[in-house]
């Protein structure tokens, strides 16, 4: 939508833009998990032997995850942080294209956060911000799994702790902790655009002082 859209004619300043965020181990597991069992599409299921979802244990698959240049060499879309999707960065994995250099790098690129974890709690925010108009009532339904998934609580330690520092700057900016709380709230219930743009940038300097962690900016 936004690539090239000042040449088409789109007006992107007049939308109201609104993504979701997820725990970013919860969101590496059910990405590492669609993608093994061959996901939608031959692209991904390519994608699975190219980079050997379809026959590595999850263990093993992310310490084939070294540094932050792996998700701008082909990395699998669903692995890329969020924090590439949802700011505007001239350095990062979508760096090249148009609407990256619309804004200063770090600038939040959408008006409204909802979190994947607290899923009705954001639907109700949104019909709020579009003046209670009725949503479909498939968007509230939640997927009911029959087999246990894997959470991570279930993960080894050493792989846990891997995934905590690959997506460092999800973590830090979206307020997650190594596990989902029933207290837990969604950091877009009470952070706007300015302020996520301005935890950005906190993050940022705090990672970069990181040794261990430097290497995922």
């Amino acid at each position: 939508m936004l690539e090239n859209a000042n040449e088409r004619g789109i007006d992107v300043e007049n939308f109201f833009k609104v993504a979701h965020v997820r725990h970013p181990c919860e969101r590496f597991i059910s990405a590492f998990n669609y993608l093994a069992k061959g996901g939608a599409s031959e692209g991904d299921a390519q994608q699975a032997q190219v980079h050997g979802i379809d026959r590595l244990s999850i263990d093993e698959f992310v310490t084939h995850i070294t540094n932050r240049e792996w998700f701008k060499k082909g990395a699998p879309i669903h692995f890329i942080p969020q924090v590439d999707y949802l700011f505007y960065k001239t350095d990062g994995v979508f760096g090249g294209r148009s609407y990256s250099r619309d804004r200063p790098d770090g600038t939040f690129g959408v008006d409204m956060v909802l979190c994947q974890d607290r899923w009705e709690e954001g639907l109700e925010r949104l019909s709020q911000r579009m003046y209670h108009m009725i949503l479909l009532q498939t968007m509230y339904n939640r997927q009911n799994y029959a087999e246990k998934r894997i959470t991570c609580r279930d993960l080894q330690k050493e792989t846990r702790e891997m995934i905590e520092g690959i997506y460092a700057m999800d973590y830090c900016v979206f307020g997650y902790h190594s596990f989902l709380s029933d207290s837990d709230m969604c950091v877009g219930s009470f952070m706007t655009p300015e302020q996520f743009t301005m935890k950005y940038e906190k993050c940022k300097e705090e990672i970069k002082n990181d040794a261990m962690l430097n290497p995922w900016l």
